[in-house]
């Protein structure tokens, strides 16, 4: 049984805050704890504000959401790790060679698996990635249904 999540990107401000916020709505009456992270993140910054308007266009709240980096301490305390590239996964298992096999990517199911980052692109380019982050969201879903 999956205990712990964590969304991964780069900046930990665009796509890994709103994958963690989609999670928590859909988990809602799970005991899974959903977290973020960011593989150059930019610390203590608050989300996007691209981010933060498609969040409540689809009823997230990213308000509270701050950035941090991903360390050694996160990626142990986690039991599935889903990032947006390839390149995440690949850092993260060089980085923290334990982490091999709770890695994933978070749209592995998609015709187009990774998630491109939108940060300083459109509005309707954010809104598109939110889509392919939703689609992946629910499709992690059945995995989670054993749990509470």
């Amino acid at each position: 049984m999956v205990s712990s999540i964590l969304t991964v990107c780069t900046g930990n401000i665009c796509r890994s805050p709103l994958a963690e916020y989609r999670f928590k709505q859909l988990l809602l009456d799970k005991d899974i704890a959903v977290a973020s992270a960011g593989v150059n993140a930019l610390v203590g910054r608050p989300a996007n504000e691209s981010a933060l308007l498609i969040a409540k266009e689809n009823e997230l709240d990213l308000n509270a959401h701050k950035g941090q980096t991903l360390t050694e301490s996160i990626v142990q305390k986690n039991e599935l790790i889903l990032v947006m590239e390839n390149e995440h996964k690949r850092l993260i298992n060089d980085l923290y060679p334990f982490s091999t096999g709770k890695v994933f990517l978070l749209g592995q199911w998609l015709d187009e698996p990774e998630i491109i980052d939108p940060y300083k692109r459109s509005l309707e380019m954010f809104r598109a990635i939110y889509e392919k982050i939703d689609q992946s969201c629910l499709q992690w879903i059945p995995y989670f249904e054993g749990v509470n």
